[in-house]
């Protein structure tokens, strides 16, 4: 070997050795950190007189998400639950003045508006004075602007408060034009989870509903931004129209108060006297209740789509029965616990999981109430209606009591690339789920009388629970998705409110009087060490698609994705509300 060779080796080593002594301290540092958990730390004590300044970044997630590692592992995040419980105990506790609150990064949606409105109208009702900036507003974030005593906007900033506009995509003329074949069984109409890809345009009956709904959300924002302002709905549509996209109208309209900076905004705050308190630093206050007696209620949140087996972790973002039944059956064996609350974000789902759910919740004695987030469709409705008593904001996209099966046939698609797929069958059904061949007609009736029988039973089920007799539940069916209110007119939910309304069911519930506290526990919470681990793993498993930018792909996960596609589903519509 060379001069040249040699060095070149000896470079080659020198790094391996790098690597490997990396990957040691890597794994000394995971042990320290799970050893000494240096993220357990003392709560700090909270100053006699402080304002609570709350900066709202992004979405507001139901769960923690593992990306932001840190706060994901000490247990201090921010969701939509933790900020309305920090906001409600922070109303009434004699040490925090007011609440400053910047939306200028928030990302919300109408149902989280709905959830935090009735916390920051407790801070005006206790007499804290409250105030908010944005650089800009959108429809949601002024919404929840409208509740402060105070509005603040950047002088450069847009005003572009509109209406509601729901989207949705239809791709029939490219499925067809590249030989894709939806085979889809719907029950009934209003199924439209499929229409993306077997549809060239929206039906005239699912844009006469879908017009309901939007104007009912619209209808829901405007109520709240004329209460918050003082103005009746009629000035509020007048006054928004004059100030679209100019913030100098929306101030002498009254719709704002002040055009600032939001250096200035923070500047002009708080009292000297005053310190300030920010989310993170005030949320241990949540696990010790004023009244050592309290009832204490299980907090599980639900979120994602439903489908069989075990896993989803505390930060799922799928809902499997394995977990969510073991989660409930803890909380029901638990002494301590008096309740559930089971909070439902979900689209829906597969059906055997949904109703192993749904089962579940029925066979627990203990009151179990379902407070039902953005989106509790289908399966996501399907496990509500195993619950005591429903609630859900007056938004909340509920219903869609509907099936859909079926499976995508791509052979058409994969032979005009020079790619065919022979087939060798034991019997005449043995690849009747396979995307590369067409149902027969015996298969295609035979799926048909399935979602007829599953649809059926979705609707004896939702009868039952709800006391519905069968054509009032059929005419609220169809597939059929409603808001929170509408939902609640055609008694499919029992009250229309965020947390406070649904733990004001369980108070009465648990016979406990109207004012009483009620201790939420996250359930299960998890220890960091645990919280840790999953972010670990959730961390490594992304290495390979950082290194590739692509995702590992395996035969095996393809078999069981195909597997799970060809289940029977049930799904709400995917909309987009804007």
């Amino acid at each position: 070997m060379g001069l040249v060779g040699r060095f070149l080796r000896g470079i080659w080593l020198f790094l391996k050795a790098g690597v490997f002594v990396i990957g040691l301290l890597v794994v000394a540092g995971i042990v320290a950190a799970l050893v000494f958990a240096p993220w357990e730390q003392a709560g700090e004590e909270l100053p006699d007189s402080a304002v609570l300044e709350i900066p709202v970044v992004g979405d507001l997630p139901e769960k923690p998400s593992s990306g932001d590692f840190a706060r994901f592992v000490r247990g201090d995040a921010m969701t939509l639950t933790r900020l309305v419980r920090v906001l409600e105990r922070a109303a009434k506790d004699s040490r925090i003045r007011g609440l400053d609150m910047d939306l200028s990064l928030a990302e919300l949606g109408q149902t989280d508006v709905e959830a935090l409105l009735p916390a920051i109208r407790s801070f005006r009702d206790a007499g804290k004075p409250t105030r908010v900036f944005a650089e800009s507003y959108d429809l949601a974030r002024y919404r929840l602007a409208s509740g402060f005593d105070e509005i603040w906007i950047s002088p450069s900033g847009e005003f572009a408060v509109t209406g509601v506009a729901l989207e949705m995509p239809y791709a029939g003329e490219l499925a067809d034009d590249l030989g894709i074949r939806p085979q889809i069984e719907a029950r009934r109409d209003y199924k439209t989870a499929a229409d993306v890809i077997r549809r060239r345009e929206m039906q005239g009956p699912v844009r006469a509903a879908f017009a309901e709904l939007v104007s009912d959300v619209h209808r829901s924002a405007l109520n709240d931004i004329a209460a918050g302002r003082g103005l009746d709905t009629d000035q509020v549509r007048g006054l928004l129209a004059e100030a679209l996209l100019n913030p100098e109208a929306a101030v002498a309209g009254g719709l704002v108060d002040r055009a600032g900076y939001a250096r200035v905004f923070r500047r002009s705050g708080a009292d000297n006297d005053d310190g300030q308190v920010d989310f993170a630093a005030y949320l241990p206050e949540l696990a010790h209740p004023v009244d050592a007696g309290a009832p204490k209620v299980a907090l599980i949140t639900a979120t994602g789509q439903i489908m069989g087996g075990e896993g989803g972790g505390f930060s799922g973002s799928v809902i499997t029965d394995g977990q969510l039944i073991g989660e409930l059956q803890a909380a029901a064996d638990h002494a301590g616990i008096d309740a559930i609350l089971i909070r439902i974000d979900s689209p829906g789902g597969a059906y055997g999981a949904s109703d192993a759910i749904r089962a579940a919740m029925r066979a627990i004695d203990k009151p179990i109430v379902a407070s039902m987030g953005n989106v509790a469709g289908s399966g996501g409705y399907l496990i509500a209606v195993g619950a005591d008593a429903i609630v859900a904001h007056p938004s909340t996209i509920t219903g869609s009591i509907g099936v859909i099966s079926g499976k995508v046939v791509v052979a058409d698609l994969l032979e005009d690339y020079g790619v065919r797929f022979e087939i060798v069958r034991s019997d005449r059904n043995a690849a009747m789920f396979s995307p590369f061949a067409p149902f027969t007609p015996d298969q295609q009736d035979r799926l048909a009388r399935r979602v007829d029988a599953i649809y059926a039973t979705f609707k004896n089920l939702v009868g039952e629970a709800r006391k519905l007799p069968e054509e009032q539940v059929e005419a609220a069916a169809q597939g059929r998705i409603w808001t929170g209110s509408q939902a609640f007119g055609r008694k499919l939910v029992d009250a229309t409110g965020g947390l406070e309304t649904a733990l004001s069911v369980i108070r009465q519930r648990l016979g406990v009087a109207a004012e009483r506290e009620i201790h939420l526990v996250e359930f299960p919470g998890g220890s960091p060490q645990e919280r840790f681990m999953e972010a670990l793993q959730e961390g490594f498993g992304g290495l390979a698609t950082l290194a590739t930018g692509k995702p590992e792909i395996s035969v095996g996960k393809l078999r069981e994705y195909l597997a799970a596609e060809a289940g029977t589903r049930l799904m709400t519509p995917d909309v987009n509300l804007r």
